[in-house]
């Protein structure tokens, strides 16, 4: 009887100390807002000859805004087409921004994902994904990781690799500088959409 007592005690203890924390880990919306402020490509980071691109109107049943998140539809639709066998169900969030020339501003010469998964379990899987498909797209591809963040840079032009380079290094540092000033490592948990 005691034993009964004592684990229905503990239980009730862990219940109470769990829901707050859940409660708190489930709720980052205005975090995910505030890393992908942090990191993302500022109008300063655009490589000459580049703007923001301009979103085919067929196009915006993804890609409601450029830079912008992606919507669930958006998140099932690219996720298998940004790397083989992306998992959608792992995936929190996407933003996305898109680069192009001048003189074709609806075109993607240079697209930059900045992925959320679910948690660092997922994102380890994915990374193993990502990182195949990035060996033989070495010429024309970025990937920056920490945790459950991903930063994937694509260049449909292997010319452009020099500016998806430098985007890297800026984006690099900025995601070091965001470690460098949590407490804690990586670690969000986001609630799924």
């Amino acid at each position: 009887m005691t034993n009964y007592i004592n684990t229905k005690f503990l239980l009730f203890i862990l219940i109470l100390i769990f829901t707050p924390c859940q409660s708190f880990l489930y709720s980052n919306t205005a975090e995910i807002n505030s890393i992908v402020e942090k990191l993302s490509i500022k109008s300063s980071d655009i490589p000459k000859g580049f703007v923001i691109g301009k979103v085919p109107e067929g196009s915006k049943t993804v890609f409601k805004d450029n830079p912008g998140f992606l919507d669930k539809t958006g998140i099932s639709k690219v996720t298998k087409e940004i790397y083989p066998n992306g998992d959608k169900n792992k995936v929190s969030e996407i933003h996305v921004t898109i680069l192009a020339k001048p003189e074709n501003i609806l075109n993607d010469d240079m697209v930059c994902y900045i992925i959320f998964y679910k948690s660092n379990l997922f994102a380890k899987e994915e990374m193993s994904k990502f990182r195949e498909y990035i060996q033989y797209h070495s010429d024309r591809s970025i990937l920056l990781s920490a945790d459950n963040i991903a930063i994937f840079i694509l260049s449909n032009d292997i010319e452009n690799f020099d500016y998806i380079r430098e985007l890297g290094g800026k984006m690099q540092k900025r995601l070091d500088s965001l470690k460098n000033t949590q407490n804690k490592q990586l670690n969000w948990i986001i609630k799924s959409h």
